[in-house]
């Protein structure tokens, strides 16, 4: 995805960092899930960055279409 010309950088690199302190902080609670422990849940932002590559990929699909079906 970092190197992708429609996603970048910027979505590759976000849901780096998410992914990376979601997994720091279920680890740092385990095995209580964070929210319960008092600490930050990163779950719904997950899912907000799933729900923007997602509208990215809809948005772009003119392009991806045409691109899987050059010859």
């Amino acid at each position: 995805m970092f190197n992708h010309p429609k996603f970048g950088k910027i979505f590759s690199l976000t849901g780096i960092i998410i992914s990376i302190l979601l997994i720091s902080f279920n680890i740092m609670t385990f095995p209580t899930p964070p929210a319960d422990a008092g600490s930050v849940d990163l779950g719904p932002l997950m899912g907000l960055w799933g729900l923007a590559v997602t509208i990215n990929i809809l948005v772009k699909y003119k392009w991806i279409d045409t691109k899987l079906n050059a010859p």
